[in-house]
């Protein structure tokens, strides 16, 4: 407990310091022109947050983002599954999966022009981003299976369900923490980089456009806040749809919280049912 409490003053206390340096550098006035100060930027934040436009474009921003998230997360273990299955499928997707962690964000924008229109391209580009993360994680995790104790469990006709409950989720569900820490910065900050460049209608990215190009930088730090916010909320659900399968697979859940029966305190990823060829119940 008095760590836990050493650990959240020290936390804060950076925090502060670099609100105050902040504040600082901001009251300089060869920095004012163009540095708001966190006073000016969040006194500018509860103004816009007073309208129902600004909630309208976060909502539309945000919504553009998770949902290029989950195509991304869907379409790479769609295709860890098939490369792992098959082998010409592994060489199919090798390129593409390349290209999508090389190429920049803005090549793809522009790209995708051709192809959709400005609003949703922020989409894609989030589930072109997020793909080969998930790809590269989950083809990792079935790899590294046991594949005696996987011919065990087709051999005993083990149910489908339980051969996912207790013998992948020891290996998906830490790959799925590993690449969701990853993949939720990335997407956010790809896709607002490319509402900037197309500047699509209703979106975080065109008021960030419109703040450096009528110089508010009131403007800018408001909504680089709401950024901010909406990654640490959104990454906190996705902490917590995690926390929900590590309880479901009847595991302990690394993320630090106590997820299972009386096995967690052992430290182990045993399943707290039983093994896996008896369909999670002890003899």
């Amino acid at each position: 407990m008095k760590a836990e409490r050493k650990n959240l003053l020290c936390r804060a206390g950076a925090i502060l310091f670099w609100l105050l340096l902040w504040q600082l550098l901001a009251e300089l006035k060869v920095f004012a022109f163009f540095l708001a100060s966190p006073v000016a930027a969040l006194r500018r934040l509860i103004e816009l947050a007073a309208g129902a436009q600004f909630w309208w474009t976060l909502l539309l921003s945000l919504a553009r983002v998770v949902g290029g998230y989950f195509i991304g997360a869907t379409l790479g273990v769609l295709f860890a599954l098939l490369s792992f299955s098959f082998k010409a499928a592994r060489y199919l997707f090798s390129p593409l999966v390349t290209t999508a962690r090389t190429v920049p964000v803005a090549s793809f924008v522009i790209l995708l022009l051709f192809f959709t229109n400005q609003d949703s391209l922020a989409l894609w580009v989030v589930a072109i981003i997020c793909m080969p993360i998930y790809y590269q994680r989950f083809l990792a995790a079935l790899e590294a299976q046991d594949r005696e104790l996987l011919e065990l469990n087709r051999v005993f006709f083990v149910p489908a369900a339980n051969k996912w409950r207790y013998y992948y989720s020891g290996a998906f569900l830490p790959a799925l923490d590993n690449a969701a820490t990853i993949a939720v910065g990335l997407a956010f900050k790809s896709g607002v980089a490319a509402e900037v460049i197309a500047l699509a209608r209703n979106s975080i990215g065109l008021n960030l456009y419109e703040a450096k190009v009528y110089l508010i930088p009131e403007n800018l730090f408001a909504w680089t806040i709401v950024i901010v916010a909406l990654s640490a909320l959104f990454t906190k659900a996705m902490n917590l749809l995690h926390l929900l399968l590590w309880r479901w697979s009847g595991r302990r859940s690394p993320l630090g919280a106590a997820v299972t029966g009386s096995n967690t305190s052992t430290g182990n990823n045993t399943p707290a049912g039983g093994s896996a060829v008896n369909g999670g119940k002890d003899e």
